[in-house]
C-alpha cells in the first residue's frame, strides 16, 4: 500500500511540475548540438482540427477570448499548453476559459515575450519608415512607384511578422515546460529556429495563414482557426521537446501497482 501511495504521489509530482517537462539536457542538445528536425506540419494541423472538432464549443469559446483579449495572448497560450498537456496525458477535459489564464502563473517569464515582441515590432516600424521616405520622394515624379512600393511593403511586412513569430515559436513552450527564465527561453528559441529555420518558418506561415483566413471569414472563423493554430504549435513543441514523453509508462506502472 505504501508503494502505491508513493507511486500516486510520484504521478502527481510528475504532472504538476510543468516546468520540469523539458530537461536542460534536451535544450542543450537542440541549441548547441547537431540535432535537426522536420516538423510534421500537416499531421499537427490535422490532429489540432480533430481536437477542436471533438470539443467544439469549449475551443470556440477559447478562440473568442483570444480574439478579444489578444493583448495577453502569450499568457493564454501558456495556459492552453498546460491544459492540453493534462488533457492528452491525464484524460482531463479540454482547456476551458479558466485554464487559459493559468499562464499568468509564469508571468515573470512570459513578460519577456512582450518586451522582445514590442522591440522587434518597433524596429519593424522604423524600417518601414526608412524605406518609405526615398520612395515618397521618387513618387512625386512617378506615382506608379508608390503603388508598387505599397505592395512590396505589405508583403515584406507580413514576411517579417511571420519571421518574428517563427523566432519566438519555441519560447512559450520553454517558459511553460522548462526551468529556463524568460530571456533564456527566447535565446534558446532563437537558437533552435536558426538551426531549423525552414521547417519552423513553414509552420509559422501555416499558422499565420489559418489566422488570416479566420479573420477574412468575417472575423467569425477566427474563433476556430485561433485554437487550431495554438494546438498545432503545442503538438509541434511536443514533437521537438518530447513534453509528453514518459507519461504513458508512469500510468501503466501505477495501474499495475494499484
Amino acid at each position: 500500500m505504501c508503494n502505491t501511495h508513493n507511486s500516486i504521489g510520484q504521478k502527481k509530482h510528475f504532472y504538476m511540475d510543468f516546468n520540469e517537462r523539458i530537461s536542460s539536457a534536451k535544450i542543450e542538445e537542440l541549441t548547441s548540438g547537431n540535432q535537426r528536425f522536420s516538423l510534421s506540419i500537416g499531421n499537427h494541423i490535422s490532429e489540432a482540427w480533430n481536437m477542436v472538432s471533438s470539443n467544439f464549443g469549449t475551443h470556440a469559446l477559447n478562440g473568442l477570448v483570444f480574439f478579444f483579449l489578444g493583448v495577453v495572448a502569450p499568457f493564454m497560450q501558456s495556459g492552453y499548453y498546460m491544459g492540453t498537456f493534462k488533457q492528452r496525458t491525464q484524460g482531463a477535459a479540454a482547456t476551458d476559459i479558466g485554464g487559459l489564464f493559468k499562464g499568468f502563473d509564469y508571468a515573470n517569464k512570459i513578460v519577456w515575450h512582450y518586451v522582445v515582441s514590442l522591440a522587434m515590432g518597433f524596429g519593424l516600424g522604423i524600417l518601414m519608415v526608412i524605406l518609405m521616405v526615398p520612395v515618397a520622394v521618387m513618387a512625386e515624379s512617378e506615382p506608379s512607384i508608390m503603388v508598387f512600393f505599397m505592395f512590396f511593403m505589405y508583403a515584406f511586412m507580413f514576411f517579417l511578422i511571420i519571421m518574428i513569430q517563427a523566432i519566438l515559436m519555441y519560447a512559450v513552450p520553454l517558459m511553460t515546460f522548462s526551468k529556463l527564465d524568460g530571456m533564456a527561453s527566447i535565446k534558446a528559441s532563437y537558437a533552435i529556429f536558426r538551426k531549423n529555420m525552414g521547417t519552423t518558418m513553414m509552420l509559422a506561415f501555416a499558422v499565420f495563414g489559418l489566422q488570416l483566413l479566420g479573420v477574412l471569414c468575417c472575423y467569425i472563423g477566427a474563433i476556430v482557426t485561433y485554437p487550431i493554430g495554438i494546438l498545432a504549435m503545442y503538438l509541434a513543441a511536443n514533437q521537438v521537446f518530447g513534453i509528453e514523453e514518459g507519461t504513458n509508462e508512469l500510468d501503466e506502472t501505477i495501474e499495475h501497482l494499484v
